[in-house]
């Protein structure tokens, strides 16, 4: 009898059972906090999960496609959101689904290789872009963008804004939003904008759901440079080319990226993508002092080892005031093992 189960995440064999469907479908298991199966004779043969608000991992197998089990389980999970308080969500779904979703009132934001993503709610990314622009100069035509995480903010962080800010009429700086690094999203937006604020064309703003976010690049933040990879570089590029473009964006700074290989990776799809949609990617050379190139995960190891005279040498005053007077970041650097 085919019925509905929510999947245990804690339960070993479940989630082996749920991997081995899912490479069967030519998915990947990735990051999720609920997931709903369609079963028969206790074989999986639907999936539907979820992370926060991206679906994602949506399979059924072949022999039951001819039924709408998509429907059914899009449908369940969309209560699962309603209960949680969400009134926005992402579908992250190879492209040959794409109609299935659509028919599911969702909208398409973005189609690259095989796969797409769409969103429902009320607020789509054109309110968003819109809203943006109600917050920046509309008139400047030759605007630059960075995107930082500030995990905390560098001294690199604010040599790359320095320098930027003087090649265009107007700098948007875009905050990764996504909480799940080590400083979370209110101290690094605070940082970056209390340390840029005598920069009169600097303009701080968080990243929104649409730049490096769980929808438009989920393994981001995991660090696993894989097959996968490539995919989400290029879906989270090309969204941004096609809809930040809008805000008179013509230009996109990064730092070069001699050690972190994910980084590079990411930098290189800028370098394909960008052009083609009349952008410029400015890779600046990465600020370096007697101990060698700045970076936020040297200042997480100082912090773990209680250096603060070295990590003086990396950040901002600003920064240092925020990791001297609070304690707790100590504790934390010592058992934190992420890159990023």
């Amino acid at each position: 009898m085919i019925h509905l189960e929510v999947l245990d995440l804690n339960n070993l064999k479940s989630m082996e059972l749920l991997n081995h469907f899912l490479k069967e479908s030519n998915l990947m298991l990735d990051t999720l906090d609920y997931a709903i199966v369609l079963k028969d004779n206790n074989q999986i043969i639907g999936s539907c999960c979820k992370d926060k608000n991206v679906l994602k991992m949506i399979a059924i197998h072949p022999e039951y496609q001819q039924h709408n089990f998509v429907a059914t389980l899009v449908s369940e999970m969309q209560h699962v959101l309603f209960d949680q308080g969400y009134t926005h969500s992402f579908v992250f779904t190879p492209k040959r689904n794409k109609e299935i979703f659509i028919s599911l009132n969702y909208h398409e934001i973005i189609s690259v290789c095989d796969v797409c993503l769409l969103e429902k709610g009320k607020q789509k990314i054109d309110d968003v872009i819109e809203s943006i622009r109600k917050q920046i100069n509309t008139i400047t035509s030759n605007n630059g963008a960075i995107v930082i995480n500030g995990n905390p903010f560098t001294l690199g962080h604010q040599y790359l804004i320095d320098y930027a800010s003087k090649q265009v009429e107007q700098l948007l700086v875009f905050v990764v939003e996504e909480d799940v690094s080590f400083f979370d999203f209110k101290t690094r937006f605070k940082l970056i904008q209390d340390g840029t604020n005598h920069l009169s064309n600097v303009v701080v703003l968080p990243s929104t759901p649409y730049i490096i976010s769980k929808a438009t690049f989920p393994n981001y933040f995991f660090r696993n440079l894989n097959e996968y990879f490539k995919t989400y570089a290029c879906l989270d590029v090309t969204l941004f080319a096609t809809y930040f473009s809008k805000l008179n964006i013509t230009k996109r700074f990064v730092g070069e990226e001699p050690l972190d290989p994910m980084t590079n990776a990411y930098n290189q799809t800028m370098k394909e993508i960008l052009p083609k949609f009349n952008m410029e990617l400015v890779v600046l050379k990465r600020k370096e002092n007697e101990e060698g190139v700045i970076s936020a995960s040297k200042v997480r190891e100082c912090l773990k080892n209680n250096d603060f005279k070295t990590l003086k040498k990396y950040v901002p005053e600003i920064t240092y005031t925020e990791l001297v007077n609070n304690p707790l970041y100590q504790e934390k650097a010592k058992y934190y093992e992420q890159k990023h």
